[in-house]
Order: C-alpha cells, then structure tokens, then sequence
C-alpha cells in the first residue's frame, strides 16, 4: 500500500497538471506521433501544436532574450536551478546535445528559474564547478515562463517547433545520453523546423 500511494505521488508530481496548457491557443494538428525510445516514454508530443506569448527572459549581462531569435530551429528549453540536484545531472547531458545538435536545427536554451542568491554569480559559480564554464543560461527569477508552463517540477523541457509553438515536453530528470534519443531528436527536427500543418 505504501508504494502504491508512493508511486502515484510520483506519478503526480511528473505529469504535466490538468489544462496546465489548454489556456493557449490550439496552432496545427502534428499528426502521427514519432516513435519513440522507451527511455522517452514520458516526453509528451501534443497531438495540437499551441500558440505561445513571446517570450523574453535576461542573460548573463541583465539583457532581454526573446525565444524569437531561434525562430527556424527546434528550441529546447530546459529548466533548471542551481539547489535542484537532478538539474546537475542533466545540465552536462544539455551540453552535450547543445553542441551535437549545433546547425542542425536544434537549439538547447537552458532557463535557470532560481529566486535566491545572487544572480548570476551563484549560478556561474556552479557552472565552473561542474566544468560547464562556457555554458550559457538565461535567466527568469519572476518564473513568467510560468504564464505559459508550470515551474512546479525541475528539470523540465519543453519543445517547441521552428515556428515557436509548444510541441511537446517532459518534466522530471531525463537520460538525454541514452540510446535511442539522437535519433528520436533528429526526428523530432525533421517533424518540426519546418512543421507540416494537417
């Protein structure tokens, strides 16, 4: 009984809240599903790409960043915070898909959402440590992304097409070096740098 109840709990806690996205406007129907691996079991592609607000956050030097400017590629935006231990985990494994996808139509945008501490320098502090140093992260300590997503559960990352629509997400840690997940991703580019609206 007591992992049932904790098996639910996590169940909860990683699924996407009920109408959490049903406030934005539905853009196109997406079609047939990618196959997916099954370490991507929990990444949720929407069957009704949706229409978000433009989205701004700050970089390093305090200077707006509007999602916009990546308009043409797949954005992958990854939320993290510094005291979020799975965060540490997967920011590496962001790099890495970073570089990998570089001019290929991918773009990774990590978003760190932390409210405390100094910023920039805590979070720059921990990039060094995890050898990270060249990273680039946004920043958006009001959480607005909230506006549009939840920031309930870190890490979380969300997709979404060349044309800027949400297309899909996972939230709660993710293997981003298994097997399998390049290739879905090279998929998911093909799908959705330029999407074939139904």
């Amino acid at each position: 009984m007591r992992l049932s109840a904790l098996a639910l709990g996590l169940a909860l806690t990683l699924s996407l809240p009920a109408g959490a996205t049903s406030h934005l406007e539905k853009a196109y129907n997406t079609g047939e599903p990618i196959m997916k691996p099954m370490v991507l079991s929990r990444l949720i592609e929407f069957t009704q790409a949706r229409k978000v607000p433009d989205l701004s956050f700050n970089n390093e030097a305090g200077q707006p960043v509007s999602l916009t400017q990546y308009q043409g590629d797949v954005v992958l935006l990854n939320l993290w915070a510094t005291w979020c231990g799975p965060c540490r985990k997967e920011l590496p494994e962001m790099e890495a898909l970073r570089q990998h996808f570089s001019g290929k139509g991918l773009t990774v945008v990590p978003l760190n959402i932390d409210q405390e501490g100094e910023l920039p320098a805590d979070v720059r502090a921990l990039l060094t440590k995890l050898d990270l140093p060249e990273l680039n992260t946004l920043y958006d300590p009001e959480h607005t992304i909230g506006n549009t997503v939840p920031v309930n559960v870190v890490p979380a990352t969300y997709l979404f097409d060349g044309e800027g629509n949400l297309v899909g997400f996972v939230r709660g840690y993710l293997d981003w070096e298994a097997k399998g997940v390049i290739p879905y991703l090279e998929k998911f580019v093909d799908k959705y740098q330029k999407p074939q609206k139904s």
